[in-house]
């Protein structure tokens, strides 16, 4: 009895430690994995040659929309999306799905090689649809805002749009996190030059 009594005590102290660790990881805002627990996925997903895509998500035009609108309701929209993100992984009963939050607003998404397309539809069509919902009725009928460029000039600016970028792991061409981290950050700089990709 004191032996399986010590054997419960060690397992639950374990599961403890790796709930504290995931607690120390997530991100403040969204409560959602950060960076430390991110590269442990995509670790665990070389490791096992497992068929999924890395997707990189973030927000185009996001500053002046925060900059015009106050932190507050920029903190609403990266929410908003972090639940556009989860929302259709659960529609599309996405059971293997992974969601981690970088800071602020950049996202990682780890999902099954071949549910990307499906997915990502659902997502930027979603997001398109609902980001006007945050924006004033004068911005809206005008289609942009106005607010200050990095050099401090006035411009017009569109709507907040997201983009995302992916690495196919499928192909079992990358042997360590760094090497997807740096396959990402090249993917990131083509998606940021298509709008709404």
């Amino acid at each position: 009895i004191i032996l399986v009594d010590i054997t419960k005590r060690k397992k639950y102290e374990s599961e403890l430690e790796k709930l504290y660790n995931l607690a120390l990881d997530a991100n403040a805002l969204t409560g959602l994995p950060g960076n430390n627990t991110i590269r442990k996925h995509i670790e665990d997903i070389l490791d096992k040659k497992e068929n999924y895509c890395v997707l990189y998500a973030d927000l185009d035009h996001f500053k002046p929309y925060n900059d015009n609108y106050g932190f507050a309701m920029g903190d609403r929209v990266i929410k908003h999306s972090a639940n556009i993100f989860d929302y259709i992984a659960k529609e599309l009963n996405l059971s293997s799905f992974f969601l981690g939050h970088i800071g602020g607003d950049d996202f990682v998404i780890l999902i099954p090689s071949d549910r990307i397309k499906e997915y990502t539809d659902l997502v930027l069509s979603d997001f398109e649809r609902s980001i006007q919902s945050f924006y004033s009725q004068e911005d809206y009928e005008a289609g942009y805002i106005h607010a200050h460029d990095r050099h401090g000039n006035l411009q017009e600016f569109p709507f907040i749009s997201l983009s995302i970028a992916g690495v196919d792991l499928s192909e079992h061409q990358y042997t360590s996190y760094l090497e997807v981290n740096d396959a990402l950050s090249m993917a990131k700089k083509y998606a940021k030059k298509i709008e709404g990709n």
